[in-house]
């Protein structure tokens, strides 16, 4: 048998193709282990524990997955946090693309390393703060910041049982504001500081200078003004030194989360704020302007005032002038209404009283009593002008009040008509007409209540024919009593409706009937004191109805 020996090319294509297949296996190989180990990992239940408990891990070297939960204190950089439980304190590597939220309480899952400090720290034997390199993480809610421990800056950087329980801790320090710049990168590299943008406020605390930072945005200047003397509180971050020569001019920085973090204990002088001294300047220009205009316009603010205050003199006189003639008008038709209305009873009782003193013989017994009946008509009529004249004064005086009492509304009425029809001489039919919801006693004033009836019937009566009804209805209401008087008389012209309330006045169509015009003041002002209503509906020549709305409450009993 022959055996033919492939050439170098049919080798060559052969062998090719397997190296490349076993290279791509070894990469594959490489590339996947960290990936099958980790998913094998995660096939197993990866443990709860607490910062403290990481701690000891790392101390041990143990650097495998775990999960812990715990509060946002501070995020220093896009991806980069301190976190803090009730155990201790560390800090976290995430994705720098998700931002988690100061005071956030997060869950997370992750790898603890072991945090290599910057060379000042490691020749000084000063530690570091444990990194945690977190995989996963779980929002879990609001978190709490713990109290704040006070910043002590005499062992900084200098004992390391001082510098271990400041760094990464959430502490409080008290100091003067002294400037204010914006974060300059650190020694990670421009690339990192370009992404992190941080406000400082140069702290004076007690000599020594410290460095509190803030998320940009917060309008710090205006906040803690120059000299102002505040209240920090955040995370203690060592500056970054990177030899002991400049241990003494170290810095110390307090991250600060947000403004409810601060207090302003006290403000520096208004004046010495740089803000308010551009602001002075320019109120001190316009006090200037403000002062020259004040003085011209004072000036003219005079001459104008002057001017009205002769106008208003010269309006109030007109005033009082007008007062003046308003109240001889009134004067005057007060004289000539009681001459004429107290002349004619006067007159009569005059003629009566002759005629029986002379021919008191002569007389028959019919004559006699006509005569003593006109004496008696017109001394009733000349009181009753007399009392409704005392009676407007009395009240022009205050010496008539709301005095209410419980009253029997039926009972009171049926007395009034009667009163009314004796004193009319029946002239005219006078109808009372009582609600069946008007029953019992109610709280009212009798002698203003007889004041407003008695002038309203008696007004009715007046301006009626003879024998024409004149009516008056009572019924409750809602929270009060109504009493309406209704004739069918001569009515109410429209010029005068609206005077028909004015002392003294009297309507254009009244003709010979005699009157004084106080009636209906009279009843209006008892009204006004019983804290009631009057109203009235009118036709000329065909009647009137005046409306009286009295507010009322059950008595007590």
């Amino acid at each position: 048998m022959i055996h033919l020996r492939p050439s170098f090319a049919q080798r060559a294509s052969v062998v090719r193709p397997v190296r490349f297949v076993c290279a791509a296996v070894v990469v594959v190989a490489l590339i996947g282990s960290p990936w099958f180990l980790l998913q094998g990992q995660d096939m197993t239940t990866v443990p709860e524990v607490t910062l403290a408990e990481m701690h000891a891990r790392i101390a041990k070297g143990d650097q495998s997955r775990v999960t812990t939960t715990c509060t946002v204190l501070f995020c220093s950089a896009p991806g980069s946090y301190y976190l803090r439980d009730d155990t201790g304190k560390i800090r976290a590597g995430y994705d720098a693309n998700v931002r988690l939220k100061e005071g956030e309480r997060v869950r997370f899952t992750g790898i603890p390393l072991t945090y290599q400090p910057v060379p000042l720290f490691r020749t000084q034997g000063l530690p570091g703060i444990p990194w945690f390199n977190v995989t996963s993480m779980e929002k879990a809610g609001n978190g709490r910041y713990p109290e704040p421990v006070p910043l002590r800056l005499e062992g900084l950087y200098k004992d390391r049982a001082e510098h271990a329980k400041h760094d990464g801790e959430y502490v409080h320090v008290t100091g003067r504001v002294m400037g204010y710049r914006e974060f300059a990168g650190t020694a990670s590299g421009p690339a990192w500081a370009e992404r992190v943008k941080l406000d400082i406020v140069d702290v004076d605390v007690q000599g020594k200078n410290v460095e509190v930072m803030f998320h940009p945005g917060l309008n710090i200047q205006d906040a803690f003004p120059i000299g102002t003397v505040a209240k920090f509180a955040g995370v203690c971050r060592m500056g970054q030194m990177s030899s002991a020569a400049m241990v003494e001019r170290a810095s110390v920085h307090v991250l600060v989360p947000g403004m409810e973090h601060t207090q302003v204990l006290s403000l520096p002088p208004f004046w010495t704020i740089p803000k308010n001294q551009q602001n002075l300047k320019l109120a001190g220009m316009a006090f200037l302007l403000c002062l020259t205009g004040g003085a011209s316009g004072w000036w003219l603010h005079r001459r104008r005032m002057n001017a009205v205050l002769v106008e208003k003199s010269r309006a109030e006189l007109q005033r009082a002038l007008e007062r003046e003639q308003e109240l001889n008008k009134l004067k005057t038709r007060f004289v000539s209404i009681v001459s004429h209305e107290f002349r004619t009873p006067l007159g009569i009782i005059g003629s009566s009283a002759e005629i029986l003193e002379h021919y008191e013989g002569k007389l028959t017994p019919e004559q006699r009593k006509e005569h003593l009946h006109a004496i008696t008509e017109n001394v009733k009529r000349t009181a009753r002008m007399m009392e409704d004249a005392l009676a407007l004064s009395r009240m022009d005086s205050g010496g008539i009040t709301f005095n209410p009492a419980p009253l029997e509304v039926r009972a009171f009425c049926e007395r009034l008509c009667d009163e009314m029809r004796s004193a009319t001489a029946r002239k005219n039919p006078i109808e009372l007409e009582v609600a069946l919801n008007v029953s019992g006693a109610v709280l009212l004033d009798e002698a203003l209540l007889r004041h407003m009836l008695t002038n309203l019937l008696s007004n009715a009566v007046k301006y009626s024919e003879e024998g024409t009804p004149v009516q008056l209805r009572v019924q409750r209401i809602e929270n009060g009593i109504r009493f309406e008087v209704e004739d069918h008389g001569i009515g109410i012209p429209e010029s005068d409706r609206d005077r028909l309330f004015e002392a003294f006045h009297r309507a254009e169509n009244v003709g010979h009937v005699h009157g004084t015009g106080l009636g209906l003041v009279i009843a209006k002002r008892c009204c006004d004191l019983h804290g009631g209503r009057i109203s009235f509906q009118t036709i000329e020549g065909q009647g009137t109805t005046f409306t009286i709305t009295l507010p009322q409450a059950n008595p007590t009993t």
